[in-house]
């Protein structure tokens, strides 16, 4: 069966019992190919429809939805990308929540860390329930997904090399404040220090003033070496905590690279803290090549509701309880 039965006949199999959503004018973002559009517009009418009937039938909200569309094509193996954008709004006016269904495209969940100067794309590592905005991954496969985890062993080993760097620039820039003078100069600025005590205090009170002084006196170098010492002191600490990690077994290194903050924040692999990310980079190798770029081989759901608005967890309430994955995942590859 075609494309475009296959799809009609399941729009057809739905039964619109519920008032019909409001239908905004698409968001076309560029130049598409006639062909191309029909068939994504085609998915996201069906998506609209099952929606509707399936997920969310609160009929004190007022649907309103719009396809979105684009033409440049997403970072997983060139596939192309369009989705569902739907907004719930309440008897007063207001918008409760919004709803973005996007095929073949990952980024709205994707967030950016820098590491060595290098982009890392991440995600959050864990998200509640509770939380007002979510976002849920649909696939074929849960074990087979359009991103791979970057390893601890990596993240390691690229935050030590940055780590080292920003090091190597606080050196610098520490001497860089701190001059070094001659043998002769240092020598000679002691020995006047020192002739002013001898010439200022006798007896007991002179040996206690300059025993202080030399206990506390100090060479230009062994100055420069205490203000590195003191400045790095920190990051030294996170440099010997990030290398005794990239020591232990490969097991333990193997395992996706979660973390919270920047490098030099780093207090250890953060697995389960609501705030941390995982470091991920996309997976080309996801793709079935043997489907046309229009077909949805994945979608991501974005769901957020404001909890200040009256009805507004009533709605996310029932969106969570009602909305079938499993159905929506009978529309991948079609």
């Amino acid at each position: 069966m075609t494309y475009f039965y296959a799809l009609l006949t399941f729009a057809l199999s739905l039964h619109h019992t519920n008032p019909t959503w409001e239908k905004q004018q698409d968001h076309i973002n560029g130049r598409i190919a006639r062909t191309s559009l029909d068939k994504m517009r085609l998915t996201t009418e069906t998506l609209a429809g099952f929606l509707q009937d399936s997920a969310l039938s609160i009929e004190q909200f007022s649907p309103v939805w719009h396809g979105e569309y684009f033409p440049e094509k997403s970072g997983v193996a060139s596939l192309t990308r369009y989705g569902l954008s739907c907004s719930f709004y309440g008897a007063d006016g207001h918008n409760k929540a919004d709803l973005l269904i996007m095929a073949n495209d990952i980024s709205p969940m994707l967030g950016t860390v820098v590491v060595n100067n290098k982009k890392f794309s991440t995600i959050r590592s864990t998200i509640s329930t509770n939380e007002p905005i979510r976002f849920q991954l649909v696939t074929t496969d849960n074990d087979h997904l359009p991103y791979a985890p970057v390893s601890r062993k990596e993240y390691l080993q690229e935050a030590i090399a940055g780590l080292a760097a920003i090091k190597e620039d606080m050196i610098s820039s520490i001497k860089s404040q701190i001059p070094i003078r001659s043998a002769a100069a240092q020598e000679a600025e002691k020995t006047s220090a020192i002739n002013g005590i001898n010439n200022t205090w006798t007896g007991a009170e002179r040996e206690v003033r300059l025993r202080i002084f030399l206990k506390n006196y100090s060479s230009d170098e062994d100055f420069l070496k205490t203000s590195i010492r003191t400045g790095t002191a920190g990051i030294d600490g996170t440099l010997h905590l990030m290398d005794s990690l990239l020591h232990q077994p490969a097991a333990g290194l193997d395992k996706a690279a979660i973390v919270a903050g920047d490098a030099a924040d780093f207090r250890g692999f953060a697995d389960g803290n609501a705030d941390a990310n995982m470091l991920i980079r996309l997976n080309p190798d996801f793709v079935d090549h043997s489907l046309s770029t229009e077909k949805p081989q994945f979608f991501l759901v974005c769901w957020r509701y404001n909890p200040e608005e009256p009805g507004a967890a009533q709605l996310d309430q029932q969106f969570t309880q009602q909305l079938d994955i499993n159905k929506l995942r009978d529309f991948l590859g079609h």
